[in-house]
C-alpha cells in the first residue's frame, strides 16, 4: 500500500519523494489523483533544491498530466505548476520549452486575473539571462510584460519594478 511507504519514511521523506511520486502517478488512474499531483510537485520542488532540473521538469510535467485527469480543473494550480516547470526548464537549458511553459502559464494567469503569477510568467518567458538583438522587438515578450503591468496596477512593489525594468530593456534594443 502506498501510504505505508509514506509512513515508513515519515520525518525523512525528501530522498524518497521521487519514488513515491512515481508510485502515486502510476496508480493515479485507479487511485488518488490529488496525492499523485502533490507528490509529483513535492518531488519536483525537492529536485530543484538538488539542482536536478531535468528531473524536476519531469516531475512537474507528471503533476500537470495528473491534474489534467481530474474532472474539475484547478487553473491556479496548473498555472503554478507551469511556472515551476518553466523555471526547471531554464535550469536544464531547455530554453524554448521554458518559454513555452511560461507562455501557457501567462495565458492562464491572465484568464484568472492573477497579477503576481502573470508577472512571474512574463519574467520567466524573458528568462534569467536576457538576450536581445538590436533592432528586433520580441512582441510576445513585450505583450506579456505589458499585460502583467496592467494587472499589477499602480502597485509599488518588487514585481512591478522587475517587470518595468525588463520591459524597458526589451524596448531599448
Amino acid at each position: 500500500h502506498l501510504d505505508d511507504g509514506v509512513e515508513l519514511h515519515r520525518g525523512h521523506l525528501e530522498p524518497h519523494l521521487s519514488e513515491l511520486a512515481n508510485h502515486f502517478f502510476v496508480s493515479a488512474l485507479g487511485g488518488d489523483l490529488d496525492k499523485a499531483i502533490s507528490y509529483c510537485m513535492r518531488a519536483g520542488d525537492y529536485a530543484v533544491t538538488q539542482t536536478a532540473y531535468e528531473h524536476a521538469a519531469e516531475q512537474y510535467e507528471r503533476a500537470i498530466e495528473a491534474l489534467g485527469l481530474k474532472a474539475q480543473s484547478d487553473q491556479r494550480l496548473e498555472c503554478d505548476l507551469l511556472l515551476k516547470l518553466g523555471e526547471a526548464r531554464w535550469g536544464s537549458a531547455a530554453f524554448d520549452k521554458a518559454r513555452e511553459a511560461c507562455l501557457q502559464a501567462g495565458k492562464i494567469a491572465e484568464t484568472i486575473r492573477a497579477p503576481a503569477e502573470l508577472a512571474r510568467a512574463a519574467l520567466g518567458f524573458a528568462g534569467p539571462y536576457p538576450v536581445f538583438e538590436a533592432g528586433i522587438v520580441d512582441e510576445v515578450l513585450v505583450g506579456l510584460l505589458e499585460k502583467a503591468l496592467e494587472l499589477l496596477g499602480e502597485s509599488d512593489d518588487t514585481a512591478t519594478a522587475k517587470v518595468m525594468a525588463r520591459l524597458a530593456a526589451a524596448l531599448a534594443f
